[in-house]
């Protein structure tokens, strides 16, 4: 089974890079086989988008966690946004101890699309309420990967 798997896989790279036999290849004594030297965990992970719409921030000043990495996953987060607000809003993620914001405590909207944080099961994500009454209806979306956790 092993061998026709990695014949499969072998056949696949020769296609796609384009290798073939050439005028070197009778001096080359190359052994036939797949050997794991890329990143496989992009291979394993699922991507996923959380979006929280009409979100209430008017409460006194404090956290409001958003969502937490399921048990047994282990999340990537590679974008997030929400909209603008008219007190200071900013998004943080807690370990269960400390906390660490990724967004600038502002009132305007904020679409980060470059991020690559590590999240490990059962961090949170969480928004600071503005405690401004105009904010009753803040929304929030994020792009994670998501794989599981061993």
């Amino acid at each position: 089974m092993i061998d026709i798997l990695q014949t499969a896989i072998i056949s696949r790279i020769k296609s796609r890079l384009g290798l073939q036999y050439g005028a070197l290849a009778p001096q080359l004594k190359l052994h036939e086989s797949v050997q794991m030297v890329t990143d496989v965990d992009p291979l394993l992970s699922t991507p996923r988008i959380i979006s929280y719409l009409n979100q209430d921030l008017t409460g006194a000043a404090g956290y409001q966690p958003l969502v937490a990495v399921p048990v047994g996953k282990l999340w990537t987060l590679k974008s997030y946004y929400h909209t603008a607000t008219t007190g200071d809003c900013r998004i943080a993620v807690f370990d269960g101890t400390s906390q660490h914001f990724f967004s600038p405590a502002d009132t305007a909207a904020v679409y980060e699309t470059n991020m690559d944080i590590p999240l490990k099961t059962g961090w949170i994500i969480q928004v600071r309420w503005t405690a401004n009454g105009a904010d009753g209806a803040i929304s929030f979306g994020f792009f994670v990967m998501e794989e599981d956790s061993y």
